[in-house]
């Protein structure tokens, strides 16, 4: 289980590079680490 979510993380940490070409700051990857970390603690 632990693998599917490092590899989940990885995907939205790409999109996240991805949209911080547009945007230079940009809080989504930091709740959503958040919501998942609590969620799967």
């Amino acid at each position: 289980m632990g693998i599917e979510i490092h590899i989940f993380l990885r995907g939205v940490h790409q999109v996240e590079v991805q949209q911080k070409r547009i945007k230079p700051f940009n809080s989504t990857f930091f709740y959503n680490f958040l919501f998942f970390s609590t969620f799967w603690n």
